[in-house]
């Protein structure tokens, strides 16, 4: 905005010089190009808030799950308590009798106990069924996998990372097996 308004009172100033403009036609000029870049500038902020890769991605995976596109399970790996929030479906044929839970789509993370607000993705499956739905839907992620770990962290996604090997995934036990996962809050 600097560098447009320095340009517009550099034109501004020759076109007042060659007699092009008088010096108040100049300054009312000068005004309005001034507004006009402002309500640009909030514009383009709004509009890069919008497309901030860290919450296009959370926004994007929240879509994936609530469409039935994937799924989180329990730590143990199966159904997670309030399994209709993390992509499991009632069946049909059980609706009203004994409850059975399927999950949708593929398993891209795990939902802490009950209680907890502790979520574990899966990092390349989670961010597969993100890039899905962005596809989808016209608008993916243009943004590489660590460089979206890394933005999850600088926006303050992260709930922990591993300090002692350099890494933003955490390992946790996860359905029975060892796992490298991205640690966020399930809220």
């Amino acid at each position: 905005v600097a560098n447009l308004a320095l340009g517009i009172d550099h034109l501004l100033a020759f076109a007042t010089a060659v007699g092009a403009v008088d010096p108040v036609q100049a300054n009312g000029l000068r005004e309005r190009c001034w507004r006009a870049l402002l309500d640009a500038a909030s514009d383009q902020r709004a509009h890069q808030a919008a497309s901030e890769p860290a919450a296009r991605f959370i926004e994007l995976l929240s879509a994936a799950i609530a469409a039935g596109r994937a799924h989180l399970a329990s730590e143990e790996g199966d159904r997670p308590s309030n399994p209709g929030a993390w992509g499991w479906r009632r069946t049909p044929e059980t609706a009203f009798a004994n409850e059975s839970w399927r999950p949708m789509g593929e398993r891209v993370g795990w939902v802490g106990a009950e209680g907890s607000d502790d979520l574990f993705l899966d990092p390349d499956a989670s961010f597969a069924a993100a890039q899905r739905v962005g596809r989808d839907t016209g608008d993916p992620l243009a943004i590489a996998p660590r460089t979206l770990h890394r933005r999850l962290q600088q926006a303050g996604h992260l709930r922990s990372v591993d300090d002692s090997r350099g890494r933003l995934t955490v390992r946790r036990t996860l359905g029975d097996a060892r796992r490298n996962v991205l640690h966020l809050g399930a809220s």
